[in-house]
C-alpha cells in the first residue's frame, strides 16, 4: 500500500483497574497528541499522571512504554517539562518497541504530572494497531514515601492505521512486469460504482475478465494467473489489461515471459 494512501486513525482502548480507596487515584495515561497522520511523518506521545483526587504528591517513579515496532518507529523522547523534565532514559530495547525512564523529585508534584514525550514514525501498514502499553514497576510519593502503586489506573489512546479512500480512480502497472506465471495488479475506486478488469493480446482480444462487479470506494489488487478464460496458459507476448468504471477507463501493458 502505498505511502499517501494511508492515515492513521486514533482508536481508544482502556485499560483499568480498581482504586484502594473509594474517591482516591492516580490516573496515568499516554494519549496521541495529534490525528491523521501519514506513514513517514511523526506522531508525539505524552505520558502523563493526574493526581487530582490524592493528596500525595508525586516524587518518583518508575515506568515502561511499549509498542509494536513494526507499527512505530522510535525517534525520541524527552521530558515533559516541570519537576520530572529531566528523566532518566533506558533506549536500548526501542528497536524491540520498549521504552523504560524513571525520574525522582524530593518536592513532589500534584494535580497533572507530565513525564515524558516521545516521539515515533508511523511505519505500519493498513489496519496495524500500535499496541500501546505503559506499566509503572515503582510509584512513590514526596516525603512519606509511600507506594503508590494500588491506588494508579491507566488509560491509553493508541493507534490503528487506517486505508484513506482514494480521492479519484486509477489503475496502476502490474508488478511484477514482466511476469511469470503471475502478476498483481491494483486499481482504487473513490466512489461506488460498476468495475470491470479485462485482460486483452494485441490484436484486441479478450483473453480474460478478471473483475466485472459494483465496487465500493477503495483499494484493490486482483492477480492475473496468465489463462485464459478457460484456464488455458498464454503464450509469451505483450498483454493489455483495460479498466472501466463510470466514464473512467485505462490501460497498461503487460509482458509474460517463458
Amino acid at each position: 500500500m502505498k505511502n499517501k494512501s494511508i492515515l492513521i486513525v486514533i482508536g481508544l482502548v482502556l485499560i483499568t483497574a480498581p482504586y484502594l480507596w473509594a474517591g482516591n487515584g492516580i490516573q496515568a495515561g499516554a494519549s496521541v497528541s495529534s490525528a491523521n497522520l501519514k506513514p513517514g511523518e511523526n506522531v508525539t506521545v505524552p505520558v502523563s499522571v493526574d493526581l487530582t483526587n490524592l493528596s500525595e504528591k508525586l516524587g518518583s517513579y518508575t515506568a515502561t512504554l511499549s509498542w509494536d515496532a513494526s507499527v512505530l518507529k522510535y525517534v525520541s523522547a524527552s521530558g515533559a517539562g516541570g519537576p520530572f523534565a529531566n528523566p532518566v532514559l533506558n533506549d536500548r530495547a526501542t528497536v524491540k518497541g520498549k521504552l523504560s525512564f524513571a525520574a525522582a523529585n524530593p518536592n513532589g508534584a500534584h494535580g497533572k504530572v507530565g513525564l515524558l514525550n516521545v516521539s515515533f514514525e508511523v511505519v505500519g501498514q493498513a489496519g496495524s494497531a500500535a499496541g500501546l502499553g505503559l506499566e509503572f514497576s515503582a510509584m512513590a510519593s514526596a516525603n512519606t514515601f509511600k507506594d503508590l502503586l494500588p491506588e494508579l489506573q491507566i488509560t491509553l489512546d493508541d493507534l490503528t492505521v487506517a486505508n484513506m479512500l482514494p480521492e479519484s480512480f486509477s489503475l496502476s502497472q502490474n508488478h511484477p512486469n514482466p511476469f511469470n506465471p503471475t502478476t498483481r495488479i491494483e486499481f482504487s475506486v473513490p466512489e461506488e460504482t460498476q468495475v470491470t478488469v479485462e485482460i486483452y493480446n494485441l490484436l484486441g482480444v479478450k483473453v480474460r475478465t478478471l473483475v466485472n462487479t459494483k465496487k465500493e470506494a477503495g483499494n484493490f489488487d486482483i492477480q492475473w494467473d496468465s489463462k485464459d478464460s478457460n484456464g488455458i496458459e498464454m503464450p509469451a507476448g505483450v498483454y493489455l489489461v483495460q479498466m472501466k468504471a463510470g466514464s473512467f477507463s485505462d490501460m497498461k501493458k503487460m509482458m509474460l515471459v517463458k
